[in-house]
């Protein structure tokens, strides 16, 4: 069968391209017999499939276990009111970040993410660097995300 029969018109879908966005569609054709696969592409694809379940429902579990726990810590609950930080960004923070005791103001938190510049200050007079990226690279990189789901649905409903 052809690329675009299965895939639908898209190229883009011919290559290959799409990945978990085409799982659905992928375990579709592996279980409709009338797909036209070859025998030994079903059997194997088979346990793909088989394989693409198991960890959905695993994800599915790990999802409800952060998201409980992020309820039930005080301070994952806060942090889930700043808009782009849900159960999993939460529950990061409130595990791996020190106490926010330990912090005198925002950018304090934000240099020990990694998150500003380097301060290179002599007689009054302010030479900021590149940003550190030190510390928590897990937290920098899903507080990067949290940030661009932001900006990407702010523009996303703004053009609506």
């Amino acid at each position: 069968m052809r690329c675009a029969a299965i895939w639908g018109s898209s190229a883009r879908s011919c290559r290959g391209g799409g990945g978990a966005a085409n799982a659905a569609r992928l375990i579709v054709i592996v279980e409709d017999p009338g797909s036209g696969l070859p025998a030994d592409a079903i059997a194997t694809s088979k346990v793909l499939v088989g394989t693409l379940t198991h960890l959905e429902t695993e994800i599915d579990k790990l999802d409800a276990d952060i998201t409980r726990r992020a309820k039930e810590n005080e301070v994952a609950r806060r942090l889930m009111t700043v808009p782009g930080i849900g159960p999993l960004i939460a529950t990061a923070i409130a595990v791996l970040a020190p106490p926010p005791e330990m912090f005198r103001k925002a950018r304090d938190f934000a240099a020990w993410l990694g998150l500003v510049p380097r301060q290179h200050s002599t007689g009054g007079k302010q030479r900021l660097g590149a940003t550190t990226k030190m510390c928590e690279r897990s937290l920098r990189r899903l507080l990067i995300i949290g940030a661009n789901s932001v900006i990407i649905k702010r523009h996303v409903h703004a053009a609506a």
